[in-house]
């Protein structure tokens, strides 16, 4: 299945030739100690995009469209949720199997959550008033970036997606261009904005 593919080296046998295998034993320094290395899967959703664009011209009805069945074959057959034929039945779409929860460095709540308008990456609003930019392929987080000065309490994209704007628990609103600059900051309410 061409929904995730291995990333960072070749897969070591019982011999261990492979660079993350029982015989290599790969440490890397992530700043602070010599940790052993993580091989992370990368889920690619391009396939089920695809599907969707071959299929939307004659699969484009809820009747026409026909559900997968729960078996590995049938995992060529899923599509993206903003499929139309999903919108009767959206559970179709969902492949558990790439659930994922990651931690962010400092622990703390996540108020907010959205997707980029391109659908490659996740922005959450951590109450200590953080974005952090997490990459949807590999489960990692790519950038923290101090947005405000209290916890953000809600986020969303204009219609156009070319801004977001960010609510705190102090009352303040800020614009942002998409990627990520702050263009203007004002009092709104006295009160969280939710």
């Amino acid at each position: 299945m061409s929904g995730y593919s291995n990333y960072g080296g070749s897969m070591g046998g019982a011999g261990g030739g492979g660079s993350y295998g029982r015989g290599g034993n790969k440490e890397v320094f992530d700043g602070k100690q010599l940790r052993r290395a993580v091989q992370r899967r990368t889920v690619d959703y391009n396939s089920s995009a695809m599907r969707w664009f071959l299929d939307r011209t004659w699969k484009n009805e809820v009747g026409e469209a026909s559900m997968p069945q729960p078996v590995y074959e049938a995992s060529l057959d899923l599509v993206p949720p903003a499929a139309p034929i999903m919108k009767a039945n959206p559970v179709t779409s969902v492949c558990t199997k790439f659930v994922h929860s990651s931690v962010n460095k400092p622990r703390c709540p996540i108020n907010a959550c959205r997707w980029t308008p391109e659908g490659k990456r996740l922005i959450t609003g951590a109450s200590t008033g953080e974005f952090t930019l997490w990459n949807g392929l590999t489960f990692n987080f790519e950038t923290i970036l101090q947005a405000h000065d209290s916890a953000v309490r809600s986020m969303i994209w204009s219609h156009n997606e070319y801004w977001m704007v960010t609510g705190d628990h102090q009352g303040l609103i800020k614009y942002w261009q998409s990627n990520m600059n702050n263009l203007k900051a004002f009092q709104a309410h006295e009160e969280s904005i939710r």
